[in-house]
C-alpha cells in the first residue's frame, strides 16, 4: 500500500487515523470549534472552507495558532468541495 505523509502523520500504515471536519462560518465558529476538539487521538483537521464567511487564509492562520495548543502532532487539511460531491452550496450575490 501506498503511504502519504503529513507532517508526522503517515497515512497507509499503522492504526487507522482520525480526520474532524470543522465547518465554522466565521473566526469565532472556528475558535469555539477548535477548542471543543481535545482528543488526542485526532491526527488531522478538516477545514471546510465551503462553509466559511471570511477570508479564509486568515482562517487557516487562526486554526493552525488555535489547534497547535491542543494537537502539537496534528495537520490540517483545507477543502473547498463543489456542491455536487456534498459541498456546500455556493453563496448568491444580492
Amino acid at each position: 500500500m501506498k503511504t502519504v505523509k503529513a507532517g508526522n502523520v503517515v497515512f497507509g500504515e499503522g492504526r487507522v487515523k482520525i480526520c474532524v471536519p470543522v465547518t465554522a462560518a466565521d473566526a469565532s465558529e472556528l475558535l469555539e470549534a477548535v477548542k471543543r476538539l481535545s482528543a488526542p487521538e485526532i491526527d488531522l483537521i478538516e477545514f471546510r472552507a465551503d462553509y466559511y464567511r471570511d477570508n479564509c487564509v486568515n482562517a487557516l492562520r487562526l486554526l493552525r495558532a488555535a489547534a497547535g495548543g491542543f494537537f502539537a502532532a496534528a495537520r490540517g487539511a483545507a477543502l473547498h468541495r463543489q456542491q455536487p460531491p456534498g459541498g456546500r452550496p455556493a453563496a448568491r450575490a444580492s
